[in-house]
């Protein structure tokens, strides 16, 4: 890389958390008979992916009739291909994960993903629902409100949203303790509230943008000490019924933190490409795959209004994740088959009235 593209880089890498290069390698006792290296598992560990097939345009008029102004719009429903290259990095470099749960509505998944592969459940999120009531389910904290219910997942679980990998080899420990405990990762501070329990509701707990790791006893013993507000989440219909800060993954995190079932921890390097920096996109590509952080998350955040513009982006991107996960598809994937929702072109030249040039489709890396 030139030395001027390397400072650019580094300018526009602010977005992105530097804890710590520093990798300390620990030997792990595990019992599920799962090596990786020299590293033996002691528990199973699952990956609890949500997932969302991109609606058409008239899909999604209905849901915004349904739920007014969707806050980022149809950003938050398009599919960028980000979920292969998570499931391509997953099994690259966290070989060790048991099984994969895939919670879906109806139970719906890519075309390219291979159903038949004994790793791979995908889960209908309805069946998730105890209260019938809080359907219909238009938004992703509802489902993430029960997760820890799908039937068979291991007490032990990293949620992942389908925009985030793991962009080098990560050993267990880089979410559990020896113990079994979640880590949260954080650059600073975190106060503990001595007075937490007497709460009329919980406090929210980001950390960094990054996979949650969970237990299904540390989600239930929270849900039972405030079940009024996780009741309040599950009936949010819609993106934006509830605020963002109200995500159940940051509220599992705070109490994790305020009852010691979450270790903390101020190492680790994670990538984030949003708002704020995406219009640096370039710089920011290169730096990852000249520094590959620990996880990476790909927010859509790219344009909207201007076809021409998201064509240049989506090229880039794609050529950024085929560069990641070396072009090499996963023992998950169908051959020769491409996710039909990709149609994201497709959906903005009707959306403005310009004519479709291009279909990118999920498959090009």
């Amino acid at each position: 890389m030139a030395p001027s593209l390397l400072k650019l880089a580094l300018i526009s890498y602010l977005p992105v958390l530097v804890l710590s290069n520093k990798v300390t390698k620990k030997q792990n006792i595990f019992s599920d008979g799962a090596a990786i290296g020299q590293t033996v598992m002691a528990y199973p560990i699952d990956v609890v992916y949500t997932w969302l097939q991109q609606p058409s345009e008239a899909e999604f008029r209905k849901l915004e009739s349904y739920c007014g102004n969707i806050p980022g719009g149809m950003q938050r429903f398009r599919n960028m291909g980000t979920f292969r290259l998570s499931l391509r990095m997953l099994e690259k470099n966290m070989p060790w994960v048991r099984k994969i749960f895939i919670v879906t509505p109806d139970g719906t998944a890519p075309a390219w993903l291979d159903l038949s592969r004994p790793e791979i459940e995908v889960v209908d999120e309805k069946t998730l629902f105890s209260r019938k009531t809080d359907l219909p389910v238009h938004n992703s904290q509802q489902v993430e409100t029960h997760l820890h219910t799908i039937p068979g997942l291991a007490e032990r679980f990293i949620y992942f949203n389908d925009d985030m990998f793991a962009s080098r080899p990560l050993q267990p420990s880089f979410f559990f303790t020896n113990a079994g405990k979640p880590i949260f990762r954080t650059k600073g501070y975190v106060a503990r509230q001595p007075n937490w329990r007497s709460l009329p509701s919980p406090g929210s707990l980001m950390g960094e943008h990054t996979a949650y790791p969970l237990t299904i006893s540390m989600v239930r013993d929270m849900q039972q000490k405030w079940p009024s507000t996780f009741q309040q989440i599950s009936a949010a219909h819609c993106r934006g019924d509830i605020s963002v800060g109200m995500g159940p993954g940051w509220l599992y995190q705070w109490f994790g933190v305020q009852s010691g079932s979450m270790e903390i921890s101020h190492d680790g390097l994670f990538g984030w490409l949003r708002d704020t920096n995406v219009r640096q996109a370039t710089a920011w590509y290169q730096q990852q795959l000249s520094s590959r952080p620990d996880v990476i998350c790909i927010n859509d955040d790219f344009e909207q209004h201007n076809p021409t513009l998201f064509e240049r982006q989506m090229k880039e991107l794609h050529a950024f994740m085929k560069e990641m996960s070396g072009g090499h598809a996963s023992k998950f994937e169908l051959d020769g088959k491409e996710d039909h929702a990709m149609t994201v072109m497709k959906f903005m030249a009707a959306k403005i009235g310009e004519p479709m040039r291009v279909r990118l489709r999920d498959d090009s890396f």
